[in-house]
């Protein structure tokens, strides 16, 4: 099934905060995001026939093989889903659908666009089979988004992402090295700010996410990486994967307990 096929069957309230046409978004949203909104506003010019959904729910499998070997059960305490896609713009034509997940997270915005993606994307994920029309971006500038959108009409994702992979991370190394700073970021964050409230619930479900899409994009971006399986590991797809979880264990966190009792 494509990709819109799927997404204009969500209800907002149920399944998204919200899923019409961009015109319908642009003209009632209360978003302060300058560079989001001027992005979407340049699409919309490009091509008036598009929708968003925002705040998308999706799904984690238990019995995906990465999220048993990542395993971080913390994810599945959440109520309902867990995790919900900031924004994907997504438009049908009769050749191909194609859809842009968004994050403006900073930093590390990039690391939680491709952890959503590996989400979808699970072999028994409702996206699996539509993966291929599905583009992610964390954008500095709104010209980024409309630039991305723009190729995506007559270029493959993959190729897209490929090209945004590399822009993004030129080694591995480096991706590990700032999902390590993001997770430590965001530990600093929950002793800073849970005392203070008293409804952590919103809060806690934030951090738990965010941890969990680290742990995913470290553990699948060293797994799919080809060349770290030839060169460090002799093609031993075991001694690769052992490696993939030590990375994702690297990811520090609080416990899901823990957060709920700090002072």
């Amino acid at each position: 099934m494509a990709i819109c096929s799927i997404l204009e069957k969500k209800i907002p309230g149920r399944d998204c905060s919200f899923n019409a046409p961009l015109t319908e978004y642009l003209s009632t949203a209360q978003n302060e995001d300058e560079v989001l909104l001027e992005g979407l506003k340049a699409i919309l010019e490009d091509e008036p026939d598009v929708w968003i959904i925002c705040d998308l729910e999706i799904k984690i499998s238990r019995s995906a093989i990465s999220n048993r070997i990542i395993y971080y059960r913390d994810i599945f305490k959440l109520k309902g889903a867990g995790l919900r896609v900031p924004y994907m713009v997504y438009k049908h034509t009769e050749e191909r659908d194609y859809a842009l997940l968004i994050v403006r997270d900073r930093p590390a915005g990039y690391l939680y666009a491709r952890g959503y993606y590996y989400c979808m994307s699970e072999p028994s994920g409702e996206y699996y089979d539509c993966r291929n029309d599905i583009v992610e971006i964390s954008p500095a500038t709104s010209d980024e988004i409309v630039s991305v959108w723009k190729k995506m009409k007559t270029e493959k994702s993959g190729v897209i992402q490929r090209q945004i992979d590399h822009r993004e991370f030129a080694a591995y190394d480096a991706l590990m090295e700032e999902a390590l700073q993001a997770a430590a970021s965001l530990k600093i964050l929950a002793e800073e700010s849970l005392p203070k409230i008293r409804e952590r619930s919103e809060t806690i479900a934030y951090l738990v996410s965010r941890w969990f899409l680290l742990k995913k994009v470290v553990y699948v971006q060293y797994m799919v990486n080809r060349q770290i399986l030839a060169e460090q590991h002799e093609n031993d797809i075991r001694k690769q994967r052992n490696q993939a979880k030590m990375n994702a264990d690297a990811v520090e966190f609080i416990s899901y307990r823990n957060l709920w009792t700090l002072e």
